[in-house]
């Protein structure tokens, strides 16, 4: 099984050829490209891990090739082979957003090494993608599920409140504002100690109170309503 794919970008016959073997040998998939445009052409075919790009090109710079590589949301890592690195260089291609760099000439060791690092890299990136899409989709569950109790307790003509483990209101429906006399803004956040003042609500605030499972349900009658 193949370890990744690799596109090595490079006017130079001898540093195509070699990288090639080299990672060939360790158990990458590999194509060449001489220019920018072989390699824009490569690029529309089935997805590489990694992009090997030479700073000099033939037909076009390799800042230009990585901005566009990057203008295509392409989901593959980046590194920069060249012979002339300077500051200025680098920071060009870490605003292009590139990954890594590999001046030349460079050993067999070193081109393994920054290979197996940004496929690494890579993998962690696409965990850390799909864990966030997992947190967004648990996120969006529980905001639905929320909102589907919400119009539940609404509709229901018991007065009805729901206390978090804190003793703070989190939810009243219309009926629990009406016997209250207030808007249900005015209820939330509130301690329910507080909400729940008057004389009659006197074994409800003793009940909240005392030690109870996190999901009570408690109840009192108030005449012919009910207060939960």
């Amino acid at each position: 099984m193949s370890k990744g794919r690799v596109l090595v970008v490079d006017d130079e016959y001898g540093i195509r050829s070699g990288v090639d073997q080299i990672l060939e040998l360790e158990g990458y998939e590999v194509e060449e490209a001489e220019t920018g445009e072989e390699a824009l052409r490569a690029l529309e075919g089935p997805p590489f891990d990694i992009v090997l790009i030479d700073y000099r090109l033939p037909d076009t710079d390799g800042l230009t090739l990585l901005h566009t590589i990057r203008k295509r949301k392409l989901d593959i890592m980046t590194c920069m082979i060249t012979a002339y690195a300077n500051i200025e260089t680098a920071i060009a291609a870490t605003r292009q957003g590139i990954d890594f760099f590999l001046p030349k000439p460079f050993s067999p060791e070193d081109l393994i090494g920054v290979t197996e690092t940004l496929i690494r890299h890579k993998s962690l990136r696409r965990e850390a993608e799909e864990l966030k899409k997992a947190h967004e989709a648990s996120l969006l569950a529980l905001a639905s599920e929320k909102s589907q109790t919400h119009s539940l307790v609404t509709s229901l003509r018991d007065a009805v409140l729901v206390v978090n483990r804190n003793g703070e209101v989190v939810l009243a429906n219309p009926a629990m504002g009406k016997l209250l006399q207030k808007e249900e803004a005015g209820l939330l956040r509130k301690p329910a100690g507080e909400v729940l003042a008057a004389e009659p609500f006197a074994p409800l605030r003793a009940a909240l109170g005392q030690e109870t499972d996190e999901n009570a349900v408690l109840e009192i009658e108030l005449g012919t309503s009910s207060s939960w």
